[in-house]
């Protein structure tokens, strides 16, 4: 959906003041739609999600599109996984990331960049 979603208190209308996805979703899930799925089952919000996963995305990345809450797109996500319309690949495992110093200093770097 494209609209803009101004109040807090609709983006929990939205998922009916559920606050608890039934399915563990780090941001970094990477989600795609499943071919084949019926559209006239869902909802405008999550036919919105499921186009958008036409090629994997994460859950970090569905929630700034779709400009909502992280718990409202986790939500959202953990409904459109239980019916089967959107398939999950876990993200890259913590051991494989930068460690804390390279972070730091990444963060060090971008604080003191200056543009001329």
């Amino acid at each position: 959906m494209t609209e803009e979603r101004p109040r807090f208190a609709r983006q929990f209308a939205i998922v009916k003041g559920r606050t608890r996805p039934t399915i563990d979703l780090p941001l970094d899930t990477l989600l795609t739609a499943v071919k084949g799925t019926a559209w006239s089952d869902l909802s405008a919000d999550q036919l919105d999600i499921f186009k958008r996963c036409s090629s994997p995305l994460s859950i970090a990345e569905l929630s700034a599109h779709l400009g909502v809450h992280l718990g409202i797109a986790r939500v959202l996500v953990s409904d459109l996984l239980e019916m089967g319309a959107l398939t999950m690949q876990a993200g890259i495992d913590n051991d494989e990331g930068p460690d804390l110093q390279t972070l730091e200093q990444v963060f060090n770097d971008l604080s003191n960049f200056t543009i001329a």
